[in-house]
């Protein structure tokens, strides 16, 4: 029994002599720097930047063309039906059947 108080003694005595340990003069600055490293957003790689601004220029393209051969169709169309009704000729294609 003695030798466990023995040895609680001598590790109390032994938390006596202990002294603070210094830590490093730059951790903080580390540690701000890795924070302000995370709240930076992510750049995207140019080749998909230009990629995505081709893409989106393609459908832009495709969209416009096809309004524009709708408003064409339809003015054609508008277009024939004012020729017939000036001539008397019915231009609808149910009268056919």
């Amino acid at each position: 029994m003695e030798t466990n108080n023995d040895e609680i003694e001598k590790t109390l005595q032994s938390l006596d002599t202990l002294e603070r340990v210094e830590g490093n003069p730059f951790l903080f600055a580390k540690i701000q720097y890795r924070i302000s490293q995370r709240n930076h957003i992510k750049t995207i790689n140019p080749v998909w930047k230009t990629a995505g601004v081709s893409f989106a220029l393609l459908l832009l393209f495709f969209n416009v063309l096809t309004v524009w051969n709708n408003l064409k169709s339809q003015n054609e169309t508008n277009i024939m039906v004012e020729l017939g009704n000036e001539f008397g000729i019915n231009t609808g294609l149910s009268q056919l059947y």
